[in-house]
């Protein structure tokens, strides 16, 4: 009877005594998300968030990181984009680009290279990063 009472009331016990948990998720700076970059020869390769652009560890030409954005009528393109982070450590979109584009500030909006819709960024898919959309980098 003594550990009947013992095993329902410690788990209570643990549960009432435990304290505040800190409920806040850890969010991770730009440099500790492992992302898709493509460079200009069309090389595509996975590597850690920065600011600007880096150089391709295949041929050593410009690489840009990389992200899907959908036209309404013709389906996914493959966007560049180019982060900045500023003094306070908060990161934001500078500029993006369509393939073969011209670089534009993100107020300006992109449009669909073929029939000039707005392009739209997808709400991600939460699994997607369940099943690791953004790799944790290993330091």
């Amino acid at each position: 009877m003594v550990a009947v009472t013992v095993a329902v009331l410690l788990p209570l016990a643990w549960f009432y005594f435990r304290g505040e948990t800190d409920s806040h998720l850890r969010s991770r700076t730009l440099e500790q998300a492992e992302i898709s970059w493509r460079c200009e020869r069309d090389h595509l390769f996975m590597a850690a968030g920065q600011d600007g652009s880096r150089i391709c560890w295949i041929c050593g030409a410009i690489a840009y990181p990389v992200g899907n954005y959908i036209c309404e009528v013709h389906g996914a393109y493959e966007v560049a984009v180019q982060f900045v982070t500023d003094d306070a450590g908060i990161t934001t979109v500078k500029q993006v680009r369509v393939p073969k584009g011209t670089w534009l500030s993100p107020q300006e909006g992109l449009r669909c290279p073929r029939c000039a819709r707005p392009l739209t960024y997808p709400n991600p898919d939460p699994m997607n990063s369940l099943l690791g959309g953004f790799r944790k980098r290993i330091p």
